[in-house]
């Protein structure tokens, strides 16, 4: 043993996004002050071991294993959970990604889900299968060396992943309990089921814990705590430190001093493979304009190439993870972010006069910073069927509640766009975004990093 005076602690990593919210926001800076930390992950090896530890001055350690994968009779199951999961709630976003299918399709999936829901089947099918998957990723041979580290907990920050479902039953059967972080509000659904029993869930708000309870009642799980912990990443959004930094941010992007900046934040590829054509519309809006820049911020799983075509315009700078060779999706899936890199979309979206945005989680980050948000609505110059277009992202069920309260102009074409862009950047705005957005971030203060360790504190006492 290391440290025998400190709890051990296993901390399972499989998602990019799940590393900004436990390894970036400090989390794990927390939670190495008090347990001795191992990583189990399918992205963090030594190497990226040594950067967290040198960034944060830490030691924490890896765990050199492989999480066994999925096998076909399992990921059938889970796909035949997820579908029954979805049609017995009701749950809109899976409505929504059915109606892009065949009519064939269609037609034959309807009348079942009708059937299965009426005679009580669709129910009874969903807890079986979900107990029969638990009971198949709680025995691996391959994960017994685990037995040797004798951990007071595991950690599951991709709950949703079957992977991590995997590690955590399986250390149940060693009587490890087991905390889940649900690390995004559209998670719930949209991935399916939890397919383990965590004595503690942290979600970020209300709206997912309301879900939770909805959603896993059926399932008669007992002892879970239900705790709302507001978002990790967020709370750099609310230190003071990094408020004057303007000067070092136009010096590091080269943008004149008199220039306002427009924020556009892609989506993945896959979710809006077009977005060059808003980019084009950004463009003209800069050249009928003066003193405007666009910065445009590559999400991770946006192809970058498509862009290189407006490296050449002035008032166009194209922003991407340094560290990310690719854009395919295995190459994300697999993708350790910089250290830096809450730091740098912080200073980012705080030097910005207004975020452009595609139905992104980038909504709530941008009211964080109390910057305006204009919602891209529309295809570019060509009208879509709504099975095709990105307005139909913003009827997601985790979008509904947030389209409610209205603290963004929705925006279904260039010209409204354009309107929007002027009256934001001339006339300003007064508006308290982030009061409106306090029901989903929870926290308006750095403080959601503290209640995740009081949450794990108790949970290991």
């Amino acid at each position: 043993m290391v440290n025998g005076s400190k709890k051990r602690i296993l901390v399972l990593i499989t998602n990019s996004f799940a590393a900004i919210n436990v390894l970036h926001s400090g989390v794990i800076q927390k939670m190495a002050e008090k347990y001795e930390v191992f990583l189990l992950s399918t992205l963090i090896k030594q190497q990226e071991i040594d950067q967290i530890n040198q960034y944060f001055n830490i030691r924490v350690h890896i765990v050199n294993l492989e999480i066994p994968s999925e096998n076909v009779v399992l990921r059938f199951f889970r796909q035949l959970e997820k579908w029954s999961f979805f049609h017995f709630f009701h749950i809109e976003t899976q409505k929504i990604k059915t109606s892009t299918r065949r009519n064939n399709f269609k037609k034959l999936l309807h009348p079942l889900v009708f059937l299965m829901n009426v005679s009580g089947l669709n129910r009874i099918m969903l807890i079986y299968i979900r107990k029969m998957i638990i009971y198949q990723t709680s025995y691996s041979r391959s994960l017994k060396i685990l037995d040797h580290f004798h951990f007071a907990g595991v950690i599951s920050t991709s709950p949703l992943d079957i992977r991590e479902n995997n590690v955590v039953n399986f250390l149940k059967t060693r009587k490890v309990s087991s905390m889940a972080m649900v690390i995004s509000w559209d998670n719930l659904t949209s991935k399916g089921i939890i397919n383990a029993d965590h004595q503690y869930i942290l979600v970020w708000n209300q709206f997912m814990a309301d879900e939770y309870r909805r959603f896993y009642a059926i399932f008669k799980s007992q002892d879970r705590q239900i705790r709302i912990t507001g978002i990790p990443r967020f709370d750099i959004y609310f230190q003071s430190e990094l408020e004057k930094t303007a000067s070092n941010f136009r010096l590091r992007f080269k943008i004149p001093p008199n220039n306002k900046v427009i924020l556009f934040a892609t989506s993945a590829f896959k979710h809006f493979p077009d977005q060059a054509l808003i980019i084009n519309d950004l463009v003209e809006y800069t050249r009928r304009r003066v003193n405007i820049t666009v910065m445009i911020r590559c999400h991770p799983a946006d192809q970058i190439d498509r862009y290189r075509s407006f490296i050449s315009e002035k008032s166009i700078i194209i922003w991407h993870p340094e560290n990310l060779p690719g854009a395919a999706d295995e190459i994300f899936n697999n993708w350790m972010p910089p250290p830096d890199f809450l730091k740098t979309l912080s200073i980012t979206m705080k030097n910005c006069e207004v975020c452009v945005q595609v139905a992104s989680t980038i909504r709530l980050d941008a009211a964080a910073c109390n910057k305006p948000v204009i919602s891209i609505a529309y295809d570019g110059p060509r009208v879509l069927p709504y099975s095709k277009s990105v307005k139909r992202f913003y009827d997601y069920s985790h979008q509904l509640p947030l389209n409610r309260v209205k603290m963004d102009q929705m925006v279904y074409n260039k010209q409204q766009l354009f309107d929007s862009l002027d009256k934001t950047l001339n006339e300003g705005c007064d508006a308290d975004y982030r009061s409106l957005v306090k029901p989903f971030i929870h926290n308006l203060e750095p403080k959601s990093v503290d209640s995740v360790m009081q949450n794990i504190h108790e949970w290991l006492r």
